[in-house]
């Protein structure tokens, strides 16, 4: 689809896109906020030359949203709202005595908001389970403000299944409860729990 060519996003009407380059005034390449020329913009106003507007700019080649509003004082600055992004993937640094299980995959991530994900499936080489065990550290950045706890089950090497659930601290160590009496001499063939989802602090 072919758009109309914008000269200038403070001057665009509703009702359709437009195309922008590095010829086109007021977008957020001209404000020197991104590198990339392109984009399409859209007026949510009846024009752009009303008091009342918002711009949607959608930069073209770097997969981001940007938005700048006009009242009685003038056009504010451009704000970028998101941005495609994959996060990074990191594998968690086990505790001794813990390793994957099979070829799960262990890690944990942030993503552009700030928003931490852990997934972990384990199993263990020790045979003594104690309360509070820690099985995992999560590095600065990725630890949550406050601590939380998300549920699990254990299978222990004679095929005991047994809930228990894993607090992860403010100071980054993720710790194994069981929710019962552990078999005596036992390892843990299996832990698998929810994911983790909290903002990092």
């Amino acid at each position: 689809m072919q758009y109309p060519k914008a000269l200038d996003v403070h001057k665009i009407t509703s009702g359709q896109l437009y195309w922008c380059d590095a010829d086109t005034s007021n977008t957020p390449y001209k404000a020197g906020l991104t590198e990339y020329q392109q984009g399409v913009a859209l007026c949510t106003a009846r024009s752009a030359e009303e008091k009342w507007c918002s711009i949607i700019y959608i930069s073209h080649a770097e997969k981001s949203i940007w938005i700048q509003s006009t009242d009685q004082g003038g056009w504010a600055n451009w704000v970028q709202l998101a941005k495609c992004e994959t996060p990074d993937i990191h594998e968690i640094p086990l505790a001794n005595g813990w390793l994957t299980y099979g070829t799960s995959i262990n890690w944990y991530s942030k993503d552009q908001f700030g928003q931490v994900t852990i997934y972990f499936r384990l199993k263990s080489t020790v045979t003594t389970i104690t309360d509070g065990i820690t099985i995992a550290n999560i590095p600065e950045g990725f630890r949550p403000q406050h601590g939380m706890s998300i549920p699990g089950l254990l299978t222990f090497d004679n095929y005991t299944k047994l809930p228990c659930h894993v607090d992860i601290v403010p100071n980054g160590a993720l710790q194994l409860y069981v929710d019962g009496t552990a078999p005596s001499g036992r390892s843990v063939i299996e832990l698998t729990c929810a994911e983790f989802h909290y903002p990092a602090k």
